[in-house]
């Protein structure tokens, strides 16, 4: 009888615990939050949503006219780590250049470039400065000149 209690004691702790952890990380812009006490490991992980640029893309293109759809690249990071942008940064509607450089992903310590693979217009920026980055997650979207 005094091991169910115990129980029901422990799963009140955890909630206590946990319900503000979750509440603080839903109402920041966090996109991982880690515990790790001796006894206790928690870890959050928050699913990347659209960025404001993306969704204004996204409103635009529904009250444009119906147009021949133009051929997107996606540019993915490919390794893990952190996105900074280059100078000049790059802005929706820009043209580029192929093989370009709009930013790198920072990865313990080395610069690993982020190229535009053919010249187009930025469709798409995914990412900000700073912003953490996983291996094959899309940076930008490049409408290609056909």
């Amino acid at each position: 009888m005094q091991s169910e209690n115990d129980e029901i004691d422990v799963q009140g702790e955890i909630e206590r615990l946990v319900r503000p952890l979750l509440q603080a990380f839903d109402d920041s812009d966090l996109t991982r939050l880690s515990v790790d006490e001796e006894e206790f490991g928690l870890e959050f992980v928050r699913r990347l949503r659209p960025s404001r640029a993306t969704e204004h893309v996204a409103a635009a293109a529904e009250q444009a006219p119906a147009l021949a759809p133009r051929p997107v690249d996606v540019v993915a990071a490919d390794v893990v780590g952190v996105f900074r942008v280059s100078r000049p940064q790059a802005a929706l509607g820009q043209p580029v250049a192929a093989a370009r450089e709009l930013g790198y992903v920072e990865a313990l310590g080395i610069r690993n470039p982020v190229r535009v693979g053919r010249a187009g217009t930025i469709a798409e920026v995914f990412v900000g400065d700073g912003d953490p980055v996983e291996y094959g997650q899309p940076l930008f979207g490049i409408e290609v000149d056909v």
